[in-house]
């Protein structure tokens, strides 16, 4: 099974089934008519991103991958889902889809919360998507959101080892506000509290800080 859908099955989120086995069967085909690169393994990767745009509603996967939690003003994104079809061609219409769950969650609650479950995620995925940053932060500064004010926390869930290299990355793109409202959670943390959050009504806004 290829790493690119290997760990879409875990049990913390909740991702529908049949889309999970057409990306596998996509993503599968695709790396049996083309070997895959130990050097240039990014350009394949968002080739192979391409190939599942081509055969999946783009809906059904934006659907998927940043939705709000009923009831709530959290807005779940699952890197899993993302890194399965997420490419420079789409990356408009990505930040379109999440301007349009803040929107949402402000007008209904005056507030919003960002959960970012990034298992799998590394410094070469945060290269190949800085892009896609930038021209959010951008697109925030022309329409003069409420993004900052209005945000409670960025909850990271299963934290790459990395995160201060993937900091260094990012370090000039995140407002000087947000960095306060950031907490982090490892790997063993993650689980529990992914299911929680996703799985039942028991999430608790907790209040634990940034230790990066």
């Amino acid at each position: 099974m290829n790493d690119q859908y290997e760990e879409l099955n875990y049990n913390s989120s909740i991702v529908n089934d049949n889309l999970i086995e057409k990306v596998k069967k996509i993503t599968q085909k695709y790396y049996n008519t083309h070997q895959k690169k130990l050097f240039f393994a990014s350009n394949q990767k968002a080739a192979c991103a391409q190939s599942v745009c081509s055969e999946i509603d783009l809906n059904e996967l934006l659907i998927n991958t940043v939705y709000i939690i009923k009831d709530t003003n959290i807005i779940f994104f699952n890197y899993l889902v993302f890194k399965t079809f997420a490419n420079e061609e789409i990356f408009h219409i990505i930040i379109e889809n999440l301007f349009e769950q803040i929107n949402n969650c402000i007008s209904n609650h005056g507030s919003f919360e960002m959960h970012f479950d990034l298992a799998t995620f590394s410094v070469s995925a945060a290269e190949r998507y800085k892009r896609l940053i930038e021209l959010f932060v951008k697109q925030c500064l022309e329409s003069k959101t409420t993004f900052v004010d209005s945000t409670i926390n960025i909850t990271i869930y299963n934290t790459p080892s990395v995160v201060e290299t993937i900091n260094k990355l990012f370090k000039a793109l995140i407002h000087p506000a947000l960095k306060t409202k950031i907490r982090y959670y490892d790997k063993k943390e993650s689980p529990e509290l992914l299911y929680s959050l996703l799985h039942t009504s028991s999430y608790v806004n907790n209040t634990k800080q940034s230790s990066y």
